[in-house]
């Protein structure tokens, strides 16, 4: 009988279900075994237990995060585009065959504009990049990037308050259409949806620009 383990800091209740839903599902597709014959174990361990460059993700995650940002450089470009890839993975909806184009799409964005990109930093660890560019008439929260343990939910504010300190011109955000934990943070942030982009994400428009 395959056995599956998971080793992970403290899940909610629903994300163990689906986690162990989800698991067993593609690895039964893969290896054509049925999935009642499948044994999934999830082990949680405390924070304390997980290490991110020198520094037990407890004190990451604790109440008070500094957030701070810096220019991202040619050396994050490959960073950028993994992240890329896990979010394309996760809520987009693409053929076979557009596959290689949608990631040969993001590679090439990630190195055109690389300049447009900022590190998130969290108590001194990289926590992930969000691009974030302006023209004429507008200014664009392009892309959130956020590794763990952090979440979008942690970061958000500090980002779009640094966006707002950086220009006076309305912003705008896109947020995919499956991300509904992002629509949500965005919303309460003072944005709304104003849009549809190729089906499968949100314009979003802070409201008071």
């Amino acid at each position: 009988m395959p056995y599956i383990k998971i080793e992970s800091g403290k899940l909610p209740e629903e994300q163990k279900t689906a986690l162990i839903e989800k698991i067993t599902e593609i690895a039964a597709e893969i290896t054509s075994i049925p999935q009642e014959f499948f044994i999934t174990t999830i082990t949680e361990l405390p924070d304390a237990n997980f290490g991110i460059g020198g520094k037990t993700i407890d004190k990451y995650k604790s109440n008070d995060l500094n957030v701070s940002f810096e220019r991202a450089a040619n050396s994050d470009i490959y960073s950028v585009f993994i992240l890329s890839k896990t979010y394309i993975d996760k809520f987009e909806n693409i053929r076979n065959g557009d596959y290689c184009k949608v990631l040969d799409r993001a590679f090439q964005k990630a190195q055109k504009s690389i300049d447009d990109y900022n590190r998130i930093i969290v108590n001194g660890c990289k926590a992930g990049y969000y691009c974030f560019h302006k023209n004429e008439n507008f200014a664009e929260l392009d892309e959130v990037f956020v590794t763990p343990p952090f979440h979008i939910s942690d970061v958000c504010k500090s980002i779009v308050e640094n966006c707002l300190d950086k220009t006076a011109l309305p912003i705008v955000t896109r947020v995919y259409t499956k991300d509904l934990v992002s629509i949500e943070i965005f919303k309460r942030l003072g944005f709304e949806i104003s849009g549809n982009i190729e089906n499968s994400k949100f314009l979003m428009k802070f409201k008071n620009r």
